[in-house]
């Protein structure tokens, strides 16, 4: 299996770069484990100064990207942005389970999106990539099956689509559940967060060593925008 991103993605969006791991797991964290990392980055999200959300300086060039692929504000928001959002609420921390709540805990620390596919369930390789039309996506959560629309951003198996409109929306298809082993993690990186990229990669290998699994991590550029999974 591999993982590829289109050229016309990095010409499209300027600077765009892919933080990406292939983590083999002997287990998931325990729920305690996922607590202990979902918790200090829970409340240092919500101690985020920006106000309103949107302008902190990771966060506002979202809302252009997603202006530029027509989506309006007020019924999408990018992944990390409405994580911090609920941050700012205040209250406990949002636990999914506990994979989930281990790479959102990256999410809101590094404040990247930062998703998941469960190997398992992909058809195929995976692509960021522009969608012919016709793509069936299952929503998380529940919903009736969409089609995708010509042209739309998104994550993509064989025929599927994985994750629709970039960093909004995630399909059942590569979900991540207690059975999961193999997982593949990505964070997109804006300029705006080019510091982050790093520590995003680090934080990848970290998860993985801290259930005693094993992970292979790169930063994909235009020049470099294939990676193979080596297990």
């Amino acid at each position: 299996m591999q993982f590829s991103v289109d050229q016309d993605v990095f010409r499209d969006i300027p600077g765009l770069r892919l933080a990406t791991g292939w983590i083999l797991l002997p287990r998931q964290p325990t729920s305690a484990e996922a607590g202990d990392l979902i918790g200090p980055a829970w409340a240092q999200a919500g101690d985020t100064g920006a106000d309103p959300v949107q302008s902190h300086p990771q966060l506002a060039p979202w809302r252009e990207i997603f202006r530029g692929l027509g989506l309006p504000a007020r019924d999408y928001l990018p992944s990390v942005e409405a994580l911090v959002r609920r941050a700012r609420r205040g209250g406990p921390p949002l636990r999914v389970q506990p994979l989930v709540d281990a790479y959102n805990a990256i999410s809101l620390r590094r404040l990247v999106p930062v998703g998941a596919f469960d190997l398992d369930g992909p058809q195929g390789d995976i692509r960021l990539g522009r969608t012919r039309g016709g793509e069936p996506f299952l929503p998380m959560g529940g919903g009736a099956e969409e089609t995708a629309l010509p042209g739309e951003l998104c994550y993509l198996d064989a025929g599927r689509v994985l994750t629709r409109h970039f960093v909004w929306r995630q399909s059942v298809w590569g979900m991540i559940r207690e059975t999961t082993r193999r997982i593949f993690l990505v964070a997109e990186i804006l300029p705006a967060a080019a510091a982050q990229a790093e520590p995003v990669l680090r934080d990848f290998a970290d998860l993985a060593l801290s259930v005693g699994g094993e992970a292979c991590v790169r930063l994909l550029t235009p020049g470099d925008s294939r990676f193979a999974s080596p297990f």
